[in-house]
Order: C-alpha cells, then sequence, then structure tokens
C-alpha cells in the first residue's frame, strides 16, 4: 500500500512556520521533523543519483548521504538504513518518502510532513517529486518579518534588504503555488492562526484530510525544545514554550517610525494590501534619509563579515 501524499509547510522564515509544525507534529496522526534542507541539492545532480538508484550499492550510498545532512542528523528521531526498504528505494521521491515515512512510524504516525522555508522558491521540485502532495503557506506581515529577519544572524542585515527580500519571496511562493489545483493549497497568515487557533486548525485539518484533535494546542509547547533542539530553540525560537500572543507577533506599528513604514509601503505596499494587511505610514519626508541610512548600515555590517569570514 502506498503512503499517504506528503505535505509541505512553507513560508518565508520568521513567518510562524516552527510554530505550526509543532502544532501539526502535536496530532496523533501527523509528523514534522524539523528541516530538511537537502531536496534542492538532490535536485542538482539528478542524473547521477538516478543512475546510482539502478543498482543497490548506489542506494544505500544515497541513504547513507541523506542520514548524514545536517539538519536530518540533528531530528528528534534519526532513523536507520536498517528501516528502509531498499527495494522501494527506486527513485529521489520514494528514497525520500522512505525516509519521512521511517520518521513517521518511529512516532506512531501515518502522514509526514516537511517543514523547510528555503523551499519557498523551490516549489518547482517539491511538485515534480510529489505531485499530490499539499501545501501550506504560512504569511506573517512583512514588515514584522523584516524586523526579526534583521536580528538573525542569517537575515538581510538591514530593514530596507529585509522587506525586499521578504516581498520577493511571498510573491514568488504565491505565484507557483497559483498555478497547482486549489484543492493542494492552504494560505494561512500567522495572525490569524494566533488570533483563532482552534477555528485555522480544524480548517487545516480538514484540508489535510484528517480529523481535528485538541492535542495540536495542548502539547506543542511542551515539546517545543525537544524538537527544535535546546541550542537552536535558545537562538531562534525562545518564545516557542509559551502560547503566542497577537503583541509578539505584530511589533511594527510600535517599533518603526514614519520613515520606514513608508519604505515598506514603497517596496511591498502592493503585496501586503493583497493580503489584507493595514497599510501603517504610506508617506513620509524622512524615507530617503532612513533609505540612505539603512544602506550604509548594510555596507559596513557586508565589510564587517568579509574582513571575518578573511
Amino acid at each position: 500500500m502506498n503512503s499517504p501524499s506528503p505535505f509541505f509547510e512553507i513560508g518565508v522564515a520568521r513567518s510562524g512556520t516552527t510554530l505550526l509544525s509543532l502544532m501539526l507534529d502535536s496530532h496523533p496522526k501527523i509528523a514534522v521533523p524539523y528541516e530538511s534542507h537537502f531536496f534542492v541539492d538532490l535536485a542538482k545532480n539528478e542524473e547521477q543519483v538516478y543512475t546510482d538508484l539502478e543498482r543497490e550499492a548506489g542506494r544505500i550510498k544515497l541513504i547513507k548521504w541523506m542520514l548524514a545532512q545536517r539538519y536530518v542528523r540533528e531530528w528528534d528521531y534519526v532513523p536507520t538504513i536498517d528501516e528502509f526498504d531498499l527495494c522501494k528505494c527506486t527513485t529521489i521521491p520514494r528514497m525520500i518518502d522512505q525516509l519521512f515515512a521511517a520518521y513517521a512510524r518511529a512516532k506512531g504516525k501515518t502522514i509526514w510532513g516537511d517543514k523547510t522555508p528555503l523551499y519557498i522558491s523551490h516549489i518547482d521540485i517539491l511538485h515534480r517529486y510529489f505531485p499530490n502532495a499539499k501545501y501550506i503557506h504560512v504569511i506573517r506581515d512583512g514588515r514584522d518579518v523584516a524586523l526579526s529577519l534583521t536580528e538573525q544572524w542569517f537575515g538581510p542585515n538591514d530593514f530596507y534588504s529585509a522587506i525586499k527580500y521578504w516581498e520577493k519571496h511571498v510573491t514568488i511562493g504565491r505565484k507557483m503555488l497559483a498555478m497547482l489545483p486549489k484543492e493542494q493549497v492552504f494560505e494561512l497568515k500567522l495572525e490569524d492562526l494566533v488570533i483563532s487557533p482552534n477555528e485555522k486548525l480544524n480548517e487545516i485539518c480538514s484540508f489535510l484530510e484528517v480529523p481535528y484533535s485538541k492535542t495540536m494546542l495542548q502539547n506543542y509547547t511542551k515539546e517545543a525544545k525537544k524538537k527544535v533542539g535546546k541550542d537552536r530553540s535558545n537562538r531562534l525560537h525562545a518564545s516557542l514554550s509559551e502560547v503566542p500572543k497577537i503583541e509578539n507577533v505584530t511589533k511594527w506599528p510600535a517599533k518603526l517610525d514614519r520613515g520606514s513604514q513608508a519604505i515598506a509601503w514603497e517596496v511591498a505596499g502592493q503585496t501586503l494590501e493583497d493580503l489584507g494587511y493595514p497599510s501603517g505610514q504610506k508617506t513620509s519626508g524622512y524615507k530617503l534619509l532612513k533609505k540612505i541610512g539603512y544602506k550604509s548600515n548594510e555596507f559596513i555590517k557586508n565589510r564587517i563579515k568579509k574582513r571575518y569570514c578573511m
């Protein structure tokens, strides 16, 4: 019997994808490990990989490669080679399914999902591997995403670059998902999930064709550090051990000055409006000065990064 179709949870980093994945992973039928990240690398080497999969030795080699990937190594449970059915590992999608299905079995579950924000720009790869998969696109107000990204080591260095990053990737994701059948796509605003968690999780369960379970709201905070990893949780997801509050999700009205709000509207106003977010300050005489300041800070920070990387 074939495994149930998987689902992919995507969204720009700092949009709430980790929060939702913890909630879904608390469902008695659904398993969602932290992140995978390796699909794109596999896609870049498809020709060689498929040739290798014709031989058992090649299949074992690829299994070892997947299990050795950094993010997979950091899952709260890492399957072993013995948990793979080599007879079924004849294609990349089947190989990936074997990995995630083994993870799900270890948790006593039957449906697996993947939460990797990076894949928002690679939905074509996901669709090619799993044409029947479903997608949950988590979206957060770009101004809050941008504020959060600038605080992370991996994010753009300044607000101007960060809001541009958000607008670009949200637009790419929405355009690619719009090409899929509507029944395969669910768009979720983080703000709605935080304000009405029961209602939104009910809708998501209907979308995934599983019964709603109260455990999604009862258990996820307890498992956050174990699932995400203590170090990563402390650095990136410190608030996940508590029930989220809307004031912690929507910070931009208080944190952004008029010039920055005007910059955000200039860069991403149409997308924000399409998504139903409030405009904030649309124009400001300080906009140009703020933009120059952001660009100067970005230049300085990039120089410092290069110096330390040399």
